[in-house]
């Protein structure tokens, strides 16, 4: 059976942020208040993250997943490329830093820009089944 698609986001994937609408709070989803029966403790441990805060709603992961990739990929690679050419210096670590922060300042805006055509090639590249 073919899965729906949308004309934005194409085939639905585990990936892809859905664009149906949000399901309704309701109060296992929320921390619960020290005044009420279940105590500050009631909230459910999948409503939070492992640092301790709340999960951000669904419709953030258009943008978390970007941000996330473009920072452990240019993390990887700026390294690679400063000991590339630097080579274990005592310098490295700032060079590393500067080279990281400037990379990752063109990775993160290009990502957000070119990632639904990556979903789109995905998408007619990949079977759905």
């Amino acid at each position: 059976m073919n899965q729906p698609s949308s004309p934005r986001t194409g085939p639905s994937t585990p990936y892809a942020p859905s664009t149906g609408s949000a399901p309704p709070l309701s109060s296992a989803s929320s921390p619960a208040s020290p005044c009420s029966p279940g105590g500050p403790s009631a909230a459910t441990p999948s409503s939070k993250t492992f640092l301790g805060l709340r999960k951000l709603p669904a419709r953030s992961a258009a943008w978390v997943m970007p941000l996330l990739l473009s920072l452990l990929m240019t993390f990887i690679v700026s390294l690679i490329s400063t000991l590339r050419v630097a080579g274990l210096s005592v310098d490295v670590l700032r060079l590393w830093m500067s080279s990281w922060a400037l990379s990752w300042m063109a990775a993160f805006p290009t990502l957000l820009l070119v990632l639904p055509l990556v979903r789109r090639a995905t998408a007619a590249i990949v079977d759905p089944r």
